[in-house]
């Protein structure tokens, strides 16, 4: 099988260990995006951080069978070709989790703990003690979206005796969750949290899913937080402490 990369980071040693492990197929890695035209005609699979795959390079690709996509989201894909090519897709969903989560509980302490200005007055070698710092122990956090990455940041928000909350498309009960919802309830539980954390992916049923309406909803304290697709709310809104 002839395998393709475009992976830029990947490092000498591991390029090494996969020639090694699976020497009766063919390795190609490529560093710069201008090389790919020049052998993805011949490659079967293709690993990606699916950035570079394009409409016109799948032209030029008549072996192509599989994609497979180092990152969770696919939607910046031209599925429409790909589907039409028969090409199968493939993503490393979950991976993500441990990182993202702690970005999150990481983002919510920064906030309470005014961590950009106190930096600021680091470099000044100035010490203001007028911050009021708050904990984020016994608050309520609300997580829009109950996958991998949701069930790991209300995982951290438990080790903070945090209340979690989950909404989600089907509302099921989710293993770190205090309470679960459906999106049909997502009006009433926004004025009960003290942070919002969306991990949303980006899809027809999540675009604009949040709106003014929402973020007026929300306590006039409250920490807004979007780790999702990107299109998940109407407008660069964001209320915060």
């Amino acid at each position: 099988m002839k395998l393709l990369f475009t992976i830029p980071n990947i490092t000498e040693q591991q390029e090494k260990q996969l020639a090694t492990q699976f020497n009766k197929d063919s390795f190609t890695f490529l560093k710069e995006k201008e090389d790919i035209a020049n052998h993805i005609k011949n490659a079967e699979v293709w690993v990606t951080y699916g950035s570079d795959v394009t409409k016109e390079l799948l032209e030029e690709a008549g072996e192509l069978k599989w994609i497979q996509v180092l990152s969770a989201g696919v939607n910046a894909l031209p599925l429409d070709e790909i589907k039409k090519r028969g090409i199968v897709v493939t993503n490393v969903r979950g991976i993500h989790k441990i990182p993202m989560s702690e970005y999150a509980l990481s983002m919510l302490l920064h906030v309470y703990r005014h961590e950009t200005q106190v930096v600021k007055d680091q470099e000044k070698s100035h010490w203001n003690r007028k911050y009021t710092v708050k904990e984020i122990t016994g608050k309520t956090l609300l997580v829009l979206g109950t996958g991998a990455i949701g069930q790991e940041v209300a995982r951290l928000g438990r080790a903070f005796r945090m209340k979690t909350i989950g909404i989600s498309r089907s509302g099921d009960q989710v293993e770190h969750f205090d309470e679960n919802y459906a999106v049909a309830h997502l009006d009433s539980m926004l004025p009960k949290a003290d942070f919002i954390v969306s991990v949303l992916p980006s899809t027809k049923e999540t675009k604009y899913l949040l709106r003014d309406s929402h973020f007026d909803q929300m306590k006039e304290d409250a920490v807004f937080l979007n780790m999702g697709g990107g299109s998940g709310y109407y407008r660069n809104l964001i209320k915060g402490c």
